[in-house]
């Protein structure tokens, strides 16, 4: 288990469950064995920690049962001695209520906000703090906890521009996380920001700044890395690259087609040596293959064979694999 304050040793990777297709599923069908086999293929590849989304639906649904299933997680990754960084909501994917008229999109077509952008408006937020009171205050002292995320890219599918959205955001950002900090004042909080250049819409809110880079250009990934070192140094708060690996967001090849292996780990080839040269603690994108519409980025198959990108991550981590 890392230290806390020893961010740049932090080498993880985003976690979904391989039989989850969303956050929802991941914790309605909550399977132990299967999870325990996963984590121990993540700690297996000299990875150190795990960032995972929760959700306030199936807390909502059965709040004992899913505090239960929270507690046997964190056991499994102190098992494995993993650290984690729970994500308490998140902006990502379709709204519920859009599901049904819009259809499977390719990419986005099952991951499904939490709470949903209607739910952010204050009317909303007495059983949501219920959700986020309840969670942190049984696990405040769970040695595995990193941190706490707020919620994962607050503004995606929105636009911070238009201020309308931006207020509604910000509002929510700066309630829950003052929530969350006179909870849990010993953990730091942080909120995953899309790019680094958002972080400044939180940078008051974070005790750890947390973003996220689908660059696909080297040069761009170094320009970016030192920006990021300094940023940190500007702000006095330690900074985490919590979402990266995905090597053709936002280029043609992203899509129509899947991810080869060959395009993934020739891309991990390029920018592993830069975050080690950089010195600033990663998460992977993501973990495990199966059924979540992110599966075709994840680095290992459900059974634990590394795909070539995993082989190239144990390598800059000097981890001999075990099998």
């Amino acid at each position: 288990m890392i230290k806390k304050k020893n961010w740049q040793e932090v080498h993880g990777a985003n976690y979904i469950a391989s039989y989850a297709r969303n956050s929802v599923e991941m914790w309605e069908r909550f399977d132990s064995g299967v999870i325990d086999r996963e984590l121990g293929y993540a700690r297996s590849m000299g990875l150190n920690s795990v960032r995972v989304w929760l959700d306030s639906r199936p807390y909502r649904d059965n709040p004992g049962l899913m505090l239960n299933r929270i507690g046997k997680f964190l056991s499994l990754c102190e098992k494995h001695r993993l650290s984690v960084i729970p994500i308490l909501f998140d902006s990502c994917g379709i709204e519920e209520k859009d599901l049904k008229d819009r259809g499977e999109d390719a990419h986005w077509g099952r991951w499904i906000t939490n709470p949903g952008y209607d739910y952010l408006l204050p009317r909303h937020w007495d059983r949501l703090e219920k959700y986020v009171e309840d969670i942190i205050g049984v696990f405040l002292d769970d040695p595995c906890v990193l941190a706490w995320d707020v919620m994962n890219e607050p503004w995606c599918g929105k636009k911070p521009e238009k201020e309308e959205q931006k207020v509604v955001v910000h509002r929510f950002l700066e309630h829950f996380s003052e929530l969350a900090r006179s909870l849990n004042p010993d953990a730091p909080v942080t909120i995953g920001v899309t790019v680094l250049d958002r972080a400044e819409y939180v940078e008051d809110l974070v005790d750890l700044i947390c973003f996220h880079s689908y660059e696909t250009d080297p040069e761009k990934w170094k320009l970016l890395l030192k920006k990021a070192n300094r940023y940190a140094e500007l702000k006095g708060k330690p900074v985490l690259l919590t979402e990266w690996g995905y090597p053709a967001w936002g280029t043609v090849v992203s899509e129509g087609r899947l991810i080869t292996d060959e395009d993934q780990s020739e891309f991990y080839e390029k920018i592993m040596p830069l975050l080690k040269e950089s010195k600033i603690g990663w998460y992977l994108f993501d973990l495990i293959m199966g059924c979540s519409p992110f599966a075709h980025i994840s680095v290992l198959k459900t059974d634990g064979d590394r795909r070539p990108s995993a082989l190239v991550v144990e390598k800059y981590l000097e981890k001999k694999p075990v099998r």
